[in-house]
């Protein structure tokens, strides 16, 4: 097994603790039982890097999006940059969580 490859077992071992889910077998390669970890409100996405960046892909959030919607579940993206993780989640998922008159963005 890689270096990179333990690094990311690593980090969706993390989440999972973190989030109180559990790992998904092969990384959701499967036919069913998608995303890299889940607990009972989120579908979650891992990408990590040791670079100072990372570029988030609009076909990374479609499919997070298009699989949690399925698994009836809210989608969620972590992202390891070096030693900083980030949450992305879309705006409605954010909303829900802290009440959608907190937040004008400006539309």
């Amino acid at each position: 097994m890689s270096e990179s490859l333990r690094r990311s077992r690593r980090q969706e071992r993390a989440v999972a603790d973190s989030l109180r889910g559990r790992t998904q077998p092969a990384s959701g390669a499967g036919p069913t039982r998608k995303g890299d970890v889940r607990n009972k409100n989120f579908l979650v996405e891992c990408k990590r890097t040791d670079k100072g960046a990372i570029s988030v892909k609009a076909s990374w959030v479609r499919k997070i999006c298009n699989q949690a919607a399925r698994d009836k579940r809210e989608p969620l993206i972590v992202l390891d940059i070096g030693d900083e993780r980030v949450y992305l989640l879309p705006q409605t998922t954010f909303e829900f969580y802290i009440g959608e008159g907190e937040i004008d963005d400006g539309r």
